[in-house]
Order: C-alpha cells, then sequence, then structure tokens
C-alpha cells in the first residue's frame, strides 16, 4: 500500500506571524513512527532533539549559518525505518534542511526567545512545525498570544517573533521541526 501523507484541510488562513496550512497528517502513524524513534534515545532532562536530517560537512568559503548552503544536509540512519515521516517530508514541495524533533518534558518551559533569521520576510528559511504529541496544556507562545496546535496539523510560525512554551501537562511535548528553504511553493 502505497504511503500518503497529508489530507486536505481547510486552505490556509495567515495572520500576520503565523498559519495553519493545508495539510493534515495521520496522528497515529507520526506517533508510532516518533516512538521507535525515541526509544533508541538516552533518558533526557528538560528538553532534547533528535536530529532526522542535521548539518553535515561545512562547506568552504560560508560564513553565514542562516544560507542553507553552509553545510551539507544529511539524513540520519534513523529515519530509514520511518516511511511515513518521509513521506510527510516528501509532501512539501521545498528543500529541507535541518529536520528534528524536539521533545519538551513534562513541567518543563523554552523561555522566550527569537529565532532572527527564520521568516518569510528574510526570504531563505522558515521552520514549519507538525505537533505530535501535545496537549491542551502546553502553551505555545508568539507574540504574546497562545498558537492553538493539534496534533497532525502543519504549521507556520514567524520564529524571528519572540515565543516560547510552557508545558504544563503531565505528559511529554514532542513536535516534528522542519526547516524549509523559501520557493515559489512556500
Amino acid at each position: 500500500m502505497p504511503v500518503t501523507a497529508a489530507q486536505p484541510a481547510t486552505p490556509a488562513k495567515f495572520d500576520f506571524d503565523r498559519a495553519r496550512l493545508d495539510r493534515i497528517y495521520a496522528v497515529d502513524r507520526l506517533q508510532q513512527e516518533v516512538l521507535h524513534i525515541i526509544q533508541q534515545y538516552p533518558p533526557y532532562i528538560y528538553y532534547s532533539t533528535i536530529p532526522l536530517i542535521a548539518p553535515g560537512k561545512t562547506n568552504p568559503g560560508v560564513t553565514d549559518f542562516s544560507d542553507p548552503d553552509w553545510t551539507t544536509w544529511v539524513e540520519m540512519p534513523i529515519l530509514n525505518s520511518c516511511p511515513y515521516i518521509q513521506a510527510v517530508l516528501a509532501s512539501l514541495d521545498c528543500r529541507k534542511t535541518s529536520v528534528r524533533l524536539l521533545r519538551l518534558e513534562p513541567g518543563s518551559i523554552v523561555k522566550e526567545h527569537t529565532d532572527p533569521t527564520l521568516n518569510l520576510d528574510f526570504r531563505q528559511q522558515v521552520r514549519l512545525h507538525v505537533p505530535v504529541f501535545t496537549h491542551e496544556r502546553v502553551e505555545f507562545w508568539l507574540n504574546g498570544a497562545i498558537v492553538p496546535f493539534q496534533p497532525g496539523e502543519l504549521w507556520y510560525l514567524r520564529f524571528s517573533d519572540p515565543h516560547s512554551v510552557y508545558n504544563n501537562c503531565p505528559t511529554e511535548r514532542i513536535h516534528l521541526s522542519i526547516d524549509v528553504v523559501v520557493n515559489d511553493w512556500v
């Protein structure tokens, strides 16, 4: 049976700093593959990232890390055992750079910060998020307002703006974070 990544959702509605895009992914399949991945990693405290596509060898002469060509991007071997996550990535008609699972343990926070180069105005790279494990008591704040993430949704956020996360629930929060190079599709 072929792997189909996304079901159509309602068209994207862009606010000034966020948009739930028109893709919804199968939560059960994402969760199954993510559970398989995290079982292969040691326990962590507070916050953890698991790279699925990571920097390889730095390219000579490139000094700006916001440039998507500052390094070669290498698929980690664990990604080979995740056909659905591969299908999610293939459903995005653009070049992917850093792809990670972002984990936040229960009761933890990510303090307010900015990622200065991750927005459409900068026009090189943006970060997309797919919540995999989340809860109604997880608060993801962007510009003083909560982003209403639901598992399986695809989101664009302007991460150059102030954002923070509060995991106020008894379970781990995990998102699939996908940095992509801006093109006409994006």
